[in-house]
């Protein structure tokens, strides 16, 4: 996001940006014009909306660096079943691919906190000894300027492209079209 608002700073000082959380209405919002892009895994849109892939990402775990059980850069299993975890239950995002993972190997995590968004989860691993299961490049900024580790998963859960979306309504606007276009420029692997 920096990313993005250092550019619109000089490109375009005007343009306002009002960012919500993807949830089981954002196709309804693109279609109806509320909201203009989507970014993220919403393999919910299908018919009538447009898609651009814009970079591929994998989930990993995040812990406190100081964490006293979880000393190395790999956690096991056993592990991993046996320490509480922070649960992000976002809707209608690719967290999904998660708990498919999970369900499918039968593994079961011990619920500490569930949340309903990222919002929450920089300051409880930081404070906790709870893990989490994030998207690689979160954690990864995350990681660089707090008290959090990343480490890799005991088991393997399929990557996934984070894509921009679009009503084929507004696949014209001008307006839409150059935000896509920038945001294509900046984030397009």
């Amino acid at each position: 996001m920096p990313k993005l608002l250092d550019h619109l700073r000089t490109a375009a000082p005007n343009v306002r940006i009002d960012v919500s959380y993807p949830s089981e209405l954002t196709g309804h919002l693109l279609e109806s014009g509320e909201v203009d892009l989507a970014i993220g895994f919403l393999a919910q849109l299908e018919a009538g909306y447009f898609h651009q892939s814009l970079f591929k990402d994998r989930f990993v775990c995040i812990i406190n660096r100081q964490h006293p059980r979880l000393r190395r850069s790999k956690i096991t299993l056993e592990q991993f079943q046996s320490e509480s975890h922070l649960i992000v239950a976002t809707q209608g995002t690719g967290h999904f691919v998660v708990e498919q993972t999970l369900e499918r190997l039968g593994i079961r995590r011990k619920m500490g906190l569930r949340i309903p968004n990222f919002l929450g989860v920089v300051s409880t691993i930081a404070s906790t000894e709870y893990l989490a299961i994030v998207p690689e490049r979160f954690a990864r900024i995350i990681a660089n300027s707090n008290p959090i580790k990343v480490v890799e998963l005991p088991f393997d859960v399929p990557s996934y492209r984070v894509m921009q979306h679009w009503h084929e309504r507004y696949a014209k606007d001008p307006a839409v079209t150059w935000m896509r276009n920038t945001i294509s420029t900046l984030f397009r692997e």
